[in-house]
C-alpha cells in the first residue's frame, strides 16, 4: 500500500514545504495539491519542494484544461519533472461543474471532451 499527502495550498508556503519534506522523510509515495484559482500556485510550491526532497512524487491532484492552455501545462509539468529528477505526476480533466459555471463555460454543450482530447494530444 502506498500513501500520499494531499493539500489545499492555503497554508503559509514554508509550512507546506516543511510538510512535503516531512512526507518525503517518512516515505510517502506522493504529494499532491489542488491547482485551482482559489489557492496558492501548487506548481511553484512543488518546484520549491523538489529541491528539499529526494523520493516523493509531486504534482497537481487534478488540473483543468479548460482554463489553462495545454501547452502551458506541458511546459509546467516538464519543468517540474526536470527540477524533481523525474518525480512529477500530472492528472488533468475538464474541471468541475461549479468551476465551469463560475467562468461562464457552458458545460452542457459537450465541447469540453473535444478540449480534453486535444489537451491529451498536445501534452503527449
Amino acid at each position: 500500500m502506498k500513501f500520499s499527502y494531499a493539500t489545499l495550498p492555503d497554508h503559509p508556503v514554508q509550512e507546506l514545504l516543511d510538510t512535503i519534506a516531512l512526507a518525503d522523510d517518512l516515505g510517502f509515495f506522493g504529494a499532491y495539491g489542488a491547482d485551482e484559482t482559489y489557492h496558492k500556485d501548487c506548481w511553484q510550491i512543488f518546484a520549491a519542494a523538489s529541491a528539499r526532497t529526494s523520493r516523493i512524487r509531486m504534482g497537481p491532484c487534478v488540473t483543468h484544461v479548460i482554463l489553462k492552455d495545454p501547452t502551458i501545462l506541458a511546459h509546467q509539468i516538464a519543468t517540474l519533472d526536470e527540477l524533481s529528477n523525474g518525480r512529477a505526476d500530472i492528472v488533468y480533466s475538464i474541471g468541475n461543474i461549479a468551476m465551469l459555471e463560475q467562468y461562464h463555460v457552458d458545460w452542457k454543450t459537450g465541447g469540453q471532451i473535444k478540449r480534453l482530447r486535444e489537451a491529451h494530444h498536445v501534452m503527449r
